[in-house]
């Protein structure tokens, strides 16, 4: 059985503030805020994710393997691009 806190998502909550506060255009200032400082994601759904976990045991292990899956990729494709320097040249 579920815990209380997997059902209430402090992220998604957040982010409905945002949405009835911005008018439903929390997403588009927070990616114009971004690009004007530099960057190239907000990283709004990176936030979420990160306060939806808070409270949830659940949520937090699935994240902590999604990182570890990406981690062992991004790994992969630099072996690959050390291996054959031509065919990821322009990647």
């Amino acid at each position: 059985m579920k815990k209380i806190g997997c059902y209430i998502k402090l992220g998604t909550m957040l982010q409905g503030v945002i949405t009835i506060i911005t008018l439903g255009n929390g997403y588009q200032i927070a990616q114009w805020i971004a690009n004007k400082l530099g960057y190239e994601d907000c990283g709004c759904a990176d936030r979420e994710n990160f306060l939806n976990g808070l409270n949830c045991r659940e949520t937090r292990i699935l994240n902590k393997k999604i990182k570890e899956e990406e981690r062992l990729y991004k790994k992969k494709v630099e072996e690959l691009r050390k291996k054959d320097k031509f065919t990821y040249k322009h990647q």
